[in-house]
């Protein structure tokens, strides 16, 4: 009986280290909604493995080896695919242009009016008019370019480079990563790179 649940609780503690790294190590309030939805129902299935009869095993850990592939293959998809990334993250958006609201991308990610002025309130802004240009990053932080005149080109989301916005400033690759060379930041640490008021204007991914 003893070494039934000795066993249970190693098997426990190694599918608790699995989703450790099944989420990467990210802080809980970093987790996407599924990431956080999936590793709620499998600690649930852990759990009802420590107390229902032996016989029944079985029934709980297809279920919880699938979720586990299915996150595996879901991070991969994440890591890999910048379409599959688009669909579930989305774009970051802009919100505030030249001090003017961009109320339909604001009502299509549920981002209120009061959470925008308390976004701007914590970042020293007192008035929408006093923003030039405000992004909504896929996170759901705010993040604030100052001195913007011109439409923000998209240039690299997430460490991937869009050769179809380069090529609109008449620019090529080369010239982007010398761009990043100066700067001494590496492609993979960019979150979000703007052309914008010829100037490129660069968020680095937050260390986790």
């Amino acid at each position: 009986m003893y070494l039934i649940i000795i066993a249970k609780t190693i098997v426990l503690y190694v599918l608790i280290v699995l989703i450790d790294r099944m989420i990467d190590k990210k802080e809980v309030g970093k987790l996407t909604m599924i990431e956080f939805l999936v590793s709620l129902l499998i600690v649930e299935l852990f759990f009802f493995m420590l107390i229902i009869n032996d016989r029944f095993l079985w029934m709980l850990l297809i279920p919880i080896a699938i979720l586990i592939i299915l996150q595996f293959l879901f991070h991969y998809g994440m890591e890999h695919s910048r379409r599959l990334r688009n669909w579930i993250d989305r774009k970051p958006t802009v919100i505030i242009k030249d001090g003017t609201l961009n109320f339909k991308e604001m009502a299509s990610l549920h981002y209120s009016f009061d959470q925008l002025l308390s976004d701007l309130h914590e970042q020293g802004y007192h008035s929408i008019e006093e923003v030039p240009c405000a992004i909504l990053k896929t996170n759901g932080q705010l993040s604030i370019l100052r001195n913007t005149h011109d439409q923000p080109l998209p240039l690299i989301v997430d460490g991937h480079i869009d050769q179809e916005k380069i090529q609109e400033i008449r620019k090529d690759v080369s010239w982007l990563m010398n761009v990043l060379k100066k700067k001494q930041i590496d492609l993979k640490e960019v979150f979000y790179a703007f052309y914008t008021n010829q100037k490129v204007y660069i968020i680095k991914k937050e260390k986790t």
